[in-house]
C-alpha cells in the first residue's frame, strides 16, 4: 500500500473507478448494469441534463424491451463529485466492509461523513457532538449482532437502491442551491431525506431532528458562500484510507480507465421519448394523423429514411413526434418498426461546456457509434438548423457534415424538425444535406381541428389547476388568439391563453378566499363545497411522480369556472387591448362611433360618418376579413384636421397611442422603399427590417398614416396595393406583417383649390359649409367626382379602386375655429393648472384671436402660433414678473382697448367652480329666491363641452355612480325624485357596483345612458357580470368592483389595497351601503352607498343615495344626493390628485325646488 502521497483529483477518480471495475471482475457485473425492468437503476439514468455525465452510465445498455445484453459494461461516473464527496463514498464502502455487509446502504454514507469530519457537513455534525464511535455504537445497538468481516476487501459491494436515491437526491440538493459540484453537505441532506428506515431510526437514536438540521445547514451554507470547503485533517484521512487494503498502483489504474469514456452519451444527452409514452407521460396526440403516417411511411423506407417535419413555431411538430412514439407503443406499425426507441438529442446540451477544440467532436462521434451500435434508436433532433455550424470552430467540423456519413450509409436514423425559415436557411443552401431527409410540411390545424386539440388539452390544464373550463372560454381562446394574435400559431397560442387563464382564476380564487376568513368551505364549480381552511399542499395523484411538473393539480372537484372573462383579460394583458372592449364587446363602442369622435374633432360631419360606416362594416364581418379593417383617402386643404382625425380614430378603436405616420415626402426615391420593408439582404441594416413592417409587427392594432401620398414614388406606392388587397406585406426578411387589423388612412392636398372654390359657390354645383339639405349633398357628390378623377391622373387606378372611401375635407368656418381654440387653449390652461397656475380665459379672448391676421388657407395651424404668442408667452412673462402672486386666481382677457390684459380676479371661476357650476342639479352655484325658483348661472352647450354664460370654457365628463339595487325581499325603484332629477342627456356613463335586483331597474340604468358598467355582485345571477372594471376618463383610471370581495362592509384598508393591486386612481365600490369618499396615500376611495336604500335591517344607517361624479383636470367633484322623505340632501366632496385631503360642503334643496331649479336650466 501506498502511504503518504498526495491524492489529486484524477487519482480519486481512477481509484474509485478500478475498484467498481474490480467489483465486476469479482461477478458483480450485475449490480451496475441497467436489466430488463430498469426499475432501480432508471432513475440514476434520469438526472436532469444540466449534470450531462453526473450519476450516468457508460455503455449503450440493453435495448428497450427487449431484454438483450450488447455486452457494453457500464461504471458510474462520479465527476460531479468534489474530493471530499468521492472521499465520504470510499469511507461508506469500508464502513459497509466492517459490517460485512455486501450492499452500500444510506447509513453507510451517513458514516462516511462522520468519519471524514469535513467540509460543511463535518462542521454540522460537530455542532450535534456526533462522534463515529457514537454512531457504530448506535448502528450496533440497532441492528442483529453480526461479526465484522475479517476479510471484507474481498466482498463485492454495490449501491443499495436507497444509497441510489441518495447520490441522486445530493445532485438535486447541488441544483437547488445554485452549487455545480457535490460537496458533502449535499450529500447529508440527501442522507437525511432519505426513506430509509435503517437511517430513520438511526437519527432517532441520536437525538437528531432532520428538519432543524436541513435549516442549519442551509443556513451555514447562505452565510458562509465563499468558505464552503474544508479539508479533513490529514491525520484523519491517512488513518481512514489506511484501512483499505487493495489500492492499485497508479499507473495501472490509469490503463485500466484510459478508453472509458465518462458515462453514456445517448443517456446524457438524449431523452426516451418511447419510455414516455410508457409511462404514461405523453398527451394524445389529435388531427395529425396524415403527418404520423407519412413520417412512419418514411422511416419504413429503404432509402432517405430520414423525415424533417417543417412547420412553423407551436403548430405542433413535437407533437407529430410523439404521436409516433405512440403508434410504436401500440404496435400499429410493421414489425420491424415495433422494436424501435424514439430518443430525443438535446443540440443545445451537446455543445454545451465543448470548450476545447475536439471535445464536441468526441461527444457527438461517441453518440453517433452508440446508436450505430444499438440499431433500433431513432434520433430526433428538434431545432435541427442549429446543427449546421455547431460546434464548428477552426479546424473543426460542425455537428451537420459529422451525420453526413451515417446518414449517407443508412447506418443512422432520424427525424428533423425546423421551421420554413431556418429550413430555407440552412438546409436548402446545404444540399448534400437536405437529400439525406424527406420534408413533411406540417401546417396550421383548422378552427375545427383546433378545438378538437383545445378540448383535449384543457383537461390536462383542469386536473393542474384545478378548475373547470367553461366551453365557451375554450371557444373564446380560440376566437381571441386570431383575431388579436396574429403573429402566433394555431394551436400554441390558444392552449397558453387557456393555461394563463386557468391560472388566473385559479390565482383570484385563493384572493378572494384570503379575503373572506369568513367564507370557508366557499361555493366552487356548481355548488361544490370547497374548503380552503387549511394551507396543506394538494395531494398529488396517485401513481405520479410529485416532481413532475405537469402533475400538481388534483382529481378533487374543481376550485373555480374558467370563464371567457378570464381569457379576455389574458388577451388583454397580451395585446394592451383594454379588457372592456373584449369582454363586452366592440359593438357598443362602434354604435356611438360619431358622438366620441366629436368630443375630438370639430364639424367635418361627412367624414365622421362615411368613416363611421366603414369601421362598422369590417367591425361585423361583413366586409372581407382578411383587407384592413378601413383604407380611406383623405382629401383636402391643409391644417383641416385631416391628422387629428385620425390619431382620434386610434384612441377610440384601440385606447392608445397606437398611431404610425409616415411622411411620405421622406420617400420619393425608387430606393426608398427598402426604408418600409427593409434593406435587401447583404446591405446594411437588413437584420433591422422596414421602419413600417417592425412597427406594426409590434402593434398589429394601428392606425397607419401615409401623409401626403402624392409626394411619394410611385415604386413606393406600389407596396400599398399588396396591403388594401390582401391586407399583408412580405418585409426584406420575407416574414409575413398582417394588415387586417389596421386602418390605413392616407392623407393629400390633391383637390384643395376645388374644394375651397366650391364651398365658396364659385363652381355651379358648390356646397354650402354649414347646409346639410339635399342640394348641399348633391354638391358634396359632385365635387367629390371631380376631385376622383383628378386622383386618378395623378395615382394608377388600381391603387384608388382598392381604397374603401376618398373622404373630402371641408374649410373650417369661424365657429368650428373658434371651438377648435378653445380646445386647444385649454391644453394650454390644464398644463398651468398642473404647474399650479391658477387662470381662467375669457371667451372675448378668443374672438381676439380670430380677428388676428393670420394665413385662412392654413386652416386651424395659425391659431396654434397665436395661442403660442398671444396666451402662452404672455403667461410665462406674467408668472416671472413681481405681480403674480402664487396661489390667486388670474383672468386673461381683452380690454375696452383691445388689449390682452392678465389681472388678478377673486370672482373668476376656477375649474372647480366651473364643474360644481355645470351640474344638472340646483346646486351650481345658483341662487335661489322666496318662490323657490332657482337662476342658473351656467349651462351645456350642445357638443357637450360646459360653457360659461359669461365667458369661459371648460372640460370634463359627467359620470353617475349608483351602488347595489337590490333588497333580500324585493327590488324597489329609484326613489321618484331621484328619477325627475337626472337629466340623462348630459350623464356620459353610469357605473353600477352590481346586484341589480330586476330587469326594469336595468332597463332604466341603460336609460339613463347606453355606457353601463356594471360588475358582478354577491347576489348577482347573472355571471356574464365581470368580476372587476377598469374606465379612463380623463387622467383618472377608475376602477369598479362590488365589494364583497373584500371583508363585510367595506374595510378601507382592504378598499386601499384592492385600489393598489388594480393600479388605479380612483375605485369605485360597494356591498356596504354607505355613501363615503376617502383618500388614502393617493388613492381616492369612492362608495355611492345605495340608490334603493338595501339592507336596512343589517345597516339601518343606510339611506337612499347615488352619486354623480365629473372629472376635470387633476380634480374630482362628487355629488352626493341623499333622500329624507321627499327632501334631497346634496353633499359636494372636492378631491385633488394632487392633495391628500378631501373637501366636504353640504346644501339642503326641497324636492320642488330642485324640480323647478331643472326646468329653468334646460
Amino acid at each position: 500500500m501506498v502511504m503518504g502521497a498526495k491524492l489529486t483529483t484524477t487519482t480519486l477518480f481512477v481509484f474509485l473507478g478500478t475498484i467498481l471495475m474490480h467489483q465486476e471482475q469479482c461477478g458483480n457485473v450485475e449490480a451496475f448494469r441497467l436489466n430488463g425492468i430498469r426499475a432501480s437503476y432508471r432513475k440514476l439514468d434520469n438526472i436532469p441534463p444540466k449534470s450531462a455525465v453526473g450519476l450516468g452510465c457508460q455503455g449503450t445498455g440493453e435495448s428497450r424491451g427487449e431484454g438483450r445484453n450488447h455486452g457494453q459494461k457500464k461504471h458510474l461516473d462520479f465527476n460531479n463529485f468534489s474530493d471530499n464527496a468521492v472521499k465520504v463514498l470510499m469511507l461508506s464502502q469500508e464502513e459497509a466492509r466492517k459490517e460485512a455487509q455486501q450492499q452500500i446502504t444510506a447509513k453507510h454514507i451517513f458514516q462516511g461523513l462522520v468519519c471524514l469530519d469535513a467540509g460543511v457537513a463535518g462542521h454540522i455534525l460537530r455542532e450535534y457532538d456526533v462522534t463515529l464511535k457514537k454512531v457504530r455504537e448506535a448502528a450496533k445497538a440497532l441492528r442483529e449482532e453480526r461479526p465484522d468481516a475479517e476479510n471484507g476487501d474481498k466482498l463485492p459491494l454495490t449501491f443499495s437502491s436507497e444509497a441510489k436515491e441518495v447520490l441522486k437526491m445530493s445532485y438535486v440538493e447541488a441544483e437547488r442551491l445554485g452549487h455545480s459540484t457535490i460537496e458533502t453537505e449535499h450529500i447529508l441532506l440527501s442522507v437525511i431525506r432519505s426513506n430509509s428506515h435503517e437511517m430513520s431510526q438511526l437519527l432517532d437514536y441520536l437525538c437528531i431532528n432532520t428538519d432543524d438540521m436541513r435549516a442549519r445547514i442551509l443556513k451555514y451554507v447562505a452565510e458562509n458562500k465563499e468558505q464552503r470547503y474544508e479539508e479533513p485533517q490529514q491525520d484523519t484521512w491517512k488513518q481512514a484510507l489506511s484501512q483499505y487494503s487493495y489500492i492499485p498502483a497508479p499507473g495501472r489504474a490509469e490503463d485500466l480507465l484510459k478508453d472509458v469514456y465518462p458515462g453514456s452519451p445517448l443517456n446524457a444527452f438524449t431523452v426516451d421519448l418511447t419510455e414516455k409514452a410508457e409511462e404514461g407521460k405523453l398527451q394524445k396526440v389529435l388531427c395529425r394523423d396524415s403527418e404520423i403516417d407519412r413520417a412512419i411511411r418514411t422511416l419504413c423506407r429503404r432509402h432517405k429514411r430520414n423525415p424533417i417535419l417543417i412547420g412553423e413555431p407551436g403548430v405542433g411538430k413535437t407533437a407529430v413526434v410523439e404521436g409516433v412514439a405512440m403508434q410504436l407503443l401500440e404496435g400499429n406499425v410493421m414489425p420491424s418498426m415495433r422494436r424501435k426507441r424514439i430518443r430525443q438529442l438535446d443540440v443545445g446540451l451537446l455543445v454545451a461546456g465543448a470548450r476545447f477544440r475536439g471535445q464536441f467532436e468526441e461527444r457527438l462521434t461517441k453518440l453517433i457509434e452508440e446508436v450505430k451500435a444499438m440499431k433500433d434508436v431513432i434520433l430526433v433532433i428538434d431545432e435541427a438548423h442549429m446543427l449546421v455550424g455547431a460546434g464548428a470552430g477552426e479546424g473543426a467540423l460542425d455537428a451537420a457534415n459529422l451525420l453526413k456519413p451515417s446518414l449517407a450509409r443508412g447506418e443512422l436514423q432520424c427525424i428533423a424538425i425546423t421551421t420554413p425559415k431556418e429550413y430555407r436557411k440552412h438546409f436548402e443552401k446545404d444540399a448534400a444535406l437536405s437529400r439525406r431527409f424527406q420534408p413533411i410540411h406540417v401546417n396550421e390545424p383548422s378552427d375545427e381541428d383546433t378545438k378538437k386539440i383545445l378540448q383535449s388539452t384543457t383537461k390536462a390544464c383542469e386536473r393542474y389547476h384545478r378548475v373547470k373550463y367553461d366551453a365557451d372560454a375554450v371557444m373564446a381562446a380560440l376566437k381571441y388568439s386570431k383575431q388579436f394574435i396574429p403573429d402566433r400559431f394555431l394551436p400554441d397560442k390558444a392552449i397558453d391563453i387557456l393555461d394563463e387563464a386557468g391560472s388566473l382564476a385559479k390565482i383570484r380564487f385563493y384572493q378572494q378566499t384570503a379575503t373572506h376568513p369568513d367564507k370557508e368551505g366557499s361555493t366552487g364549480v356548481e355548488g361544490v363545497s370547497v374548503d380552503t381552511s387549511s394551507e396543506a399542499p394538494e395531494p398529488i395523484l396517485k401513481g405520479e411522480d410529485a416532481s413532475d411538473p405537469e402533475v400538481i393539480g388534483t382529481d378533487e372537484d374543481p376550485l373555480c369556472e374558467v370563464s371567457p372573462e378570464h381569457v379576455a383579460e389574458v388577451v388583454s394583458t397580451w395585446t394592451g387591448i383594454p379588457l372592456q372592449k373584449l369582454s363586452q364587446g366592440e359593438m357598443e363602442a362602434i354604435r356611438n362611433m360619431e358622438t366620441e369622435l366629436h368630443k375630438t374633432v370639430i364639424g367635418h360631419e361627412e367624414a365622421v360618418e362615411h368613416i363611421c360606416k366603414s369601421i362598422r362594416r369590417a367591425k361585423t364581418n361583413i366586409k372581407n376579413p382578411e383587407r384592413p379593417i378601413g383604407s380611406f383617402l383623405f382629401c383636402g386643404p391643409p391644417g383641416v384636421g385631416k391628422s387629428e382625425i385620425a390619431r382620434a380614430l386610434t384612441k377610440l378603436l384601440f385606447a392608445k397611442e397606437n398611431f404610425i405616420k409616415l411622411d411620405m415626402s421622406e420617400y420619393n426615391e425608387p430606393h426608398s422603399i427598402s426604408r418600409l420593408l427593409g434593406s435587401p439582404p447583404g446591405y446594411k441594416g437588413h437584420d433591422s427590417g422596414g421602419q413600417l413592417t417592425e412597427k406594426l409587427r409590434k402593434n398589429p392594432y394601428s392606425v397607419v398614416m401615409f401623409d401626403e401620398i402624392e409626394k411619394a414614388h410611385s415604386d413606393v406606392l406600389n407596396v400599398l396595393l399588396q396591403i388594401l388587397e390582401d391586407g399583408k406585406l412580405t418585409d426584406s426578411k420575407n416574414q409575413t406583417v398582417s394588415f387586417k387589423n389596421a386602418v390605413i388612412i392616407m392623407t393629400s392636398n390633391i383637390g384643395s383649390n376645388l374644394i375651397e372654390r366650391a364651398s365658396r359657390g364659385i363652381h355651379s354645383f358648390g356646397f354650402n359649409i354649414e347646409s346639410k339639405s339635399s342640394s348641399d349633398s348633391e354638391g358634396y357628390s359632385k365635387v367629390k367626382a371631380q376631385v376622383s378623377e383628378e386622383l386618378k391622373s395623378l395615382f394608377k387606378p388600381e391603387l384608388i379602386d382598392r381604397i374603401d372611401d376618398i373622404i373630402l375635407f371641408r374649410p373650417l368656418t369661424d365657429v368650428q375655429l373658434g371651438e377648435i381654440a378653445r380646445l386647444m387653449m385649454n391644453d394650454t390652461i390644464l398644463r398651468a393648472n398642473e404647474s399650479g397656475i391658477d387662470v381662467v380665459v375669457d371667451d372675448s379672448f378668443v374672438e381676439f384671436l380670430l380677428k388676428l391676421p393670420r394665413d385662412t388657407k392654413g386652416g386651424a395651424r395659425p391659431l396654434r402660433r397665436l395661442i403660442t404668442s398671444e396666451l402662452e408667452d404672455r403667461l410665462a412673462d406674467f408668472v416671472l414678473s413681481p405681480e403674480y402672486v402664487p396661489g390667486r386666481r388670474y383672468r386673461v382677457r381683452v380690454d375696452d382697448r383691445a388689449q390682452v390684459v392678465i389681472t388678478a380676479d377673486d370672482t373668476a371661476r376656477s375649474e372647480v367652480d366651473l364643474v360644481e357650476d355645470l351640474f344638472v342639479t340646483p346646486i351650481l352655484k345658483a341662487q335661489g329666491n322666496e318662490n323657490g325658483t332657482l337662476s342658473v348661472v351656467h349651462t351645456l352647450n350642445e357638443s357637450g363641452v360646459y360653457k360659461m354664460s359669461n365667458g369661459g370654457n371648460g372640460l370634463g365628463e359627467l359620470l353617475m355612480l349608483v351602488g347595489d339595487l337590490h333588497v333580500p325581499q324585493r327590488a324597489i325603484d329609484l326613489p321618484q325624485c331621484f328619477r325627475e332629477l337626472l337629466n340623462t342627456d348630459k350623464i356620459k356613463q353610469v357605473l353600477c357596483t352590481g346586484n341589480v335586483g330586476s330587469q326594469d331597474m336595468l332597463d332604466l340604468l341603460l336609460g339613463i345612458s347606453p355606457n353601463l358598467h356594471i360588475v358582478k355582485g354577491d347576489f348577482d345571477h347573472n355571471t356574464t357580470y365581470p368580476e372587476e372594471i377598469i374606465v379612463n376618463v380623463g387622467n383618472f383610471k377608475i376602477g369598479l368592483i362590488n365589494g364583497y370581495q373584500l371583508a363585510s362592509w367595506g374595510d378601507k384598508d382592504a378598499v386601499y389595497e384592492y385600489a393598489k393591486r388594480m393600479g388605479v386612481d380612483v375605485l369605485v365600490y360597494g356591498h356596504s351601503h354607505i355613501s363615503d369618499v376617502s383618500k388614502i396615500s393617493g388613492k381616492i376611495l369612492v362608495n355611492p352607498g345605495s340608490a334603493t336604500g338595501a339592507f336596512q335591517p343589517w345597516a339601518p344607517n343606510a339611506i337612499p343615495t347615488f352619486m354623480l361624479m365629473a372629472v376635470q383636470g387633476s380634480k374630482i367633484v362628487i355629488y352626493v344626493y341623499e333622500e329624507h322623505e321627499g327632501q334631497a340632501n346634496v353633499v359636494m366632496s372636492e378631491v385633488d390628485q394632487d392633495q391628500d385631503d378631501v373637501t366636504p360642503s353640504s346644501s339642503h334643496v326641497s324636492a320642488n325646488a330642485l324640480l323647478t331649479a331643472k326646468r329653468t336650466a334646460f
